[in-house]
């Protein structure tokens, strides 16, 4: 039967990111949707919170598969795994210097302080060497049917997607965040994590 409580619909999302760790980990159970995940014990550095998204936050997983074909049947025999890609995409709502560098995998940030006579800036670099950054990105989202957390996490993510700012007066400058998916260097059964939260029984 029909089950309404389990439809998950809700603006209640956070994205967070931070830079790849293999002590990478999702907050302890205790942690409810909402509380900032800082840096759970055991983790090196504190997720970031990536702020205001426009557009939900998204997770795609596709597996390939080629046919083996017999001259006897019609059908195929067997169709194996030739590839997978998984992805996990957000946009960004909140102008960062700091997120476009996560965003991107490339380019550094340098600060200026301001003092009482100059003012000071936050610039982005882009140089002619490509890198490969490695981070982990997750979403934190408020299930309503429960009012629980529904955690997803990619542990080993790299920005594939095309970076794309439009500037103009009515409409936000969004940054996309799209990152391919690959298993933990670290732990090789880790690629994707998707947590339920089941309330406190009474």
């Amino acid at each position: 039967m029909a089950d309404a409580s389990k439809v998950l619909a809700s603006r209640d999302l956070l994205m967070y990111y931070k830079s790849y760790h293999s002590t990478n980990i999702l907050p302890a159970d205790t942690v409810v949707w909402g509380t900032a995940w800082g840096t759970p014990a055991g983790q090196t550095g504190a997720w970031v919170d990536g702020g205001y998204t426009q557009g939900g936050l998204g997770f795609s997983a596709e597996i390939s598969r080629t046919d083996i074909r017999m001259d006897q049947t019609l059908d195929p025999v067997l169709r194996p795994a030739t590839g997978r890609t998984v992805t996990m995409t957000a946009q960004l709502g909140e102008f960062d210097l700091d997120s476009v560098v996560t965003a991107t995998g490339q380019g550094s940030v340098t600060t200026l302080a301001a003092t009482t006579a100059a003012r000071g800036y936050d610039e982005w670099a882009m140089g002619s060497t490509v890198a490969d950054n490695f981070y982990s990105m997750a979403f934190d989202i408020q299930h309503p049917g429960d009012d629980e957390a529904v955690r997803v996490v990619g542990w080993y993510v790299q920005p594939t997607g095309a970076e794309a700012w439009t500037f103009g007066p009515e409409a936000a400058a969004l940054t996309p965040f799209n990152v391919t998916l690959f298993p933990d260097p670290n732990n090789s059964n880790r690629v994707a994590t998707i947590r339920d939260y089941i309330a406190i029984s009474a």
